[in-house]
């Protein structure tokens, strides 16, 4: 039989979905998702960040939906909604504010289903501009410059046996109908912390 290496067969264009790894030194950890921007409660995040504080968090993992991008929603948007220029600035205000009350804390910015809006936006407005540098969400969004890691392609992060997912990376419709939680390990069959269902469980 011949040696597989011998076989003279082009490259293949191979994603990588391998999982993000957080260092373990990175012990102390802040985790929250859904902030929705511009729609979000400026006293509910700020009751989240302050705890992050007293506790002396030094890792920060945005966990998906950071912004609504409500403008770029498939849904039929109302057009008197705020814009999406607006929405930008007001995410990079908050995440300017989140690295200066952290300066020394590894952060994590999570692609949630909502983030993902923006760049599904170009894809039916304005494909030309997609391989653009400029018009990457995370350029838009200035994270390189705050020194936060953008997570990206459903790609789930991992604190040693932890995963965090936004809970859109297993598709529609794999939630139990107990409740989410019971979803997640049912569909993930490993301890996990996930947002995106924007519901309390009892």
């Amino acid at each position: 039989m011949e040696n597989i290496l011998e076989i003279n067969l082009p490259e293949g264009i191979i994603e990588d979905f391998s999982p993000v790894q957080i260092p373990l030194k990175y012990d102390r950890q802040l985790v929250f998702s859904d902030v929705h921007v511009p729609y979000y409660s400026k006293e509910a995040l700020s009751i989240v960040l302050l705890y992050g504080l007293k506790n002396s968090a030094n890792c920060i993992i945005i966990n998906g939906d950071f912004l609504d991008f409500y403008k770029a929603s498939r849904f039929n948007p109302d057009p008197r909604a705020r814009g999406l220029k607006d929405e930008i600035i007001m995410a990079r205000e908050i995440l300017s504010k989140i690295r200066d009350l952290f300066p020394n804390a590894a952060i994590y910015f999570k692609e949630g289903n909502h983030d993902e809006r923006w760049e599904h936006y170009l894809r039916d407005k304005a494909p030309e501009l997609l391989d653009m540098e400029e018009f990457r969400l995370d350029v838009i969004l200035h994270l390189s410059k705050m020194n936060i890691q953008y997570v990206r392609d459903k790609k789930i992060l991992q604190a040693g046996k932890l995963n965090y997912v936004h809970g859109h990376e297993f598709g529609k419709g794999f939630t139990a109908p107990v409740n989410p939680a019971r979803g997640f390990y049912t569909k993930g069959k490993q301890t996990m912390v996930g947002g995106h269902h924007h519901q309390t469980l009892s």
